[in-house]
């Protein structure tokens, strides 16, 4: 039972996380966007962003298919597969992402060992990108959750729509995001939570060389935040990145690591159409967690 407690309190303080059923829809798996301060809502023309914002498909230059382990706090794991392929003026997506805690000791009241159990959550996703006008695009996600709790289970389903619209001034987009529109239909326990809704909105100004994204997010049960995030390339197949996500200072405890809460780095390399991303994310106290994405053309 500790260890239940101790690896929901661990993703409860999670910067991304608010407090609602199936909190893992927040956790930023992939390693660009993680590594960029979760700042995604415009710029979300990659094999993952249909997870962020499903407008940004009809961004797509060409399939892509990507996969991302994360090495996650208390010896749990992450990772995500995701397709995304253009057509035409549209371009669809879908992905899965999945938590695995691995044996974990079952012990009863006074501490007595009772074997093993584990904690699994699985999300699929399926997403549509359809350009509306040459400088709008729609997009709507939906996905289907399950998670288990040795041998108590969950399930729900969910939804994200989006917009992207191409401003006025050169290499400037701005996009706009409700996620986890949705419920739980069979829940752990007897009340029903919610999905952990989310609403966005984001720019992002782009060269050949230069990304600069800037997000303002709403949780539906947390204050408002602000997520930033720079990639540059330093040549054709090495790119920097940094953000910042202001829901970082939840982790604060008043210690000297204090002023590394919400930031995030991570580098890319490109060769021919192979992308290897990592993410580094300092979590405080709580540890450090890494991500990797290895993504390439079809």
């Amino acid at each position: 039972m500790l260890n239940i407690i101790l690896l929901l309190t661990l993703i409860g303080r999670d910067p991304n996380v608010g407090t609602a059923g199936f909190d893992l829809l927040n956790i930023t798996v992939p390693a660009r966007p993680a590594a960029m301060g979760n700042a995604t809502i415009a710029d979300a023309g990659d094999a993952f962003g249909f997870f962020f914002n499903p407008a940004g498909l009809v961004d797509m230059e060409e399939s892509r298919l990507g996969t991302t382990y994360m090495n996650y706090l208390a010896g749990v794991q992450l990772g995500s597969l995701s397709y995304a392929k253009p057509l035409d003026d549209k371009g669809v997506g879908i992905g899965l992402t999945y938590l695995n805690s691995g044996a974990m000791k079952r012990t009863d009241a006074v501490g007595n060992e009772q074997g093993t159990f584990s904690v699994g959550y699985f999300n699929f996703d399926f997403a549509f990108g359809y350009l509306l006008t040459e400088p709008v695009a729609l997009g709507l996600g939906l996905k289907g959750l399950y998670g288990k709790i040795d041998t108590f289970f969950t399930v729900g389903a969910g939804a994200n729509i989006g917009g992207s619209f191409l401003l006025p001034i050169e290499g400037l987009h701005f996009g706009i995001a409700i996620r986890n529109i949705g419920m739980v239909f069979k829940p752990f326990r007897a009340e029903k939570d919610k999905l952990p809704l989310d609403f966005g909105a984001g720019l992002n100004y782009s060269t050949n060389s230069l990304n600069l994204n800037l997000d303002l997010t709403k949780p539906l049960y947390s204050r408002f935040g602000i997520r930033a995030g720079v990639e540059y390339w330093l040549t054709s197949f090495l790119a920097a990145r940094t953000g910042y996500n202001s829901f970082g200072s939840d982790l604060k405890t008043g210690g000297g690591s204090d002023i590394f809460g919400g930031f995030s780095l991570g580098l890319g390399v490109k060769v021919l159409s192979y992308q290897l991303d990592y993410a580094f994310t300092p979590m405080l106290a709580l540890g450090r967690v890494h991500r990797f994405t290895l993504s390439f053309a079809l």
